[in-house]
Formats: structure tokens, sequence, C-alpha cells
């Protein structure tokens, strides 16, 4: 049980948002946010995937997220997300990030 969701949020945004930078992704170009609101920029995609193919892939393994543009993901957590949550969102975007570029882009055809 949560005795102050504010605290848990703050928390949880700086550790998203180091958490994000930590993974020294080559595809993640920034990290930015305003309170649970986040967002990450990636960098130019091979073979004409974009932020949206990665987000499909987020969904695959269980994270919802909203491309934005061509290269921004945008992630907005409920404001009574856990610390478990929160780890759990975290590793699906590790892997995510980890095995995005090796993928085809044939996986992504019909996603636009």
């Amino acid at each position: 049980q949560l005795a102050c969701p504010l605290d848990l949020g703050c928390h949880s945004v700086e550790k998203f948002r180091n958490a994000i930078k930590g993974f020294n992704s080559p595809l993640v170009t920034g990290v930015r946010g305003k309170g649970l609101l986040n967002a990450f920029t990636v960098a130019d995609l091979p073979d004409g995937k974009s932020a949206y193919d990665l987000c499909m892939l987020f969904k695959e393994r269980g994270l919802l997220a909203k491309p934005t543009h061509h290269t921004t993901i945008r992630l907005a957590p409920p404001l009574v997300i856990t610390d478990k949550q929160m780890d759990d969102c975290l590793g699906i975007i590790k892997s995510c990030l980890d095995d995005f570029p090796a993928m085809d882009r044939a996986r992504f055809k019909d996603s636009h």
C-alpha cells in the first residue's frame, strides 16, 4: 500500500529517466519528461524502422507506449505504479532496445 503516491511518483520518475540513460543504448538519443509523463527519442533507425515499430515490440512484450513523430516514444505510467511494476517496464524497454536493431523490417511491415 502506498503512503503517498507523489513520493513514489517522484522516485519512479527519477528511476525511469536514470535507467533509460543508464542502458547506454545507441538507439536512445535523449530522455525528457515532466512529472510522470516521460519520453525518450531514438536515433534514426535502420531499415526504415520507426518509433512506432519499437512501440509495437513493447506491446508484444506487455508494455504500452505512444510513438510521437518518427523518433519519439512517450510513456505515461499510472500514479499508483509500484517499484516492481516500474522494474518490469524497464526490463521490457531494455530487452526491446537490445533486440530491436537486429530484427528484420519485414516483421513490422503491417504496422503502419
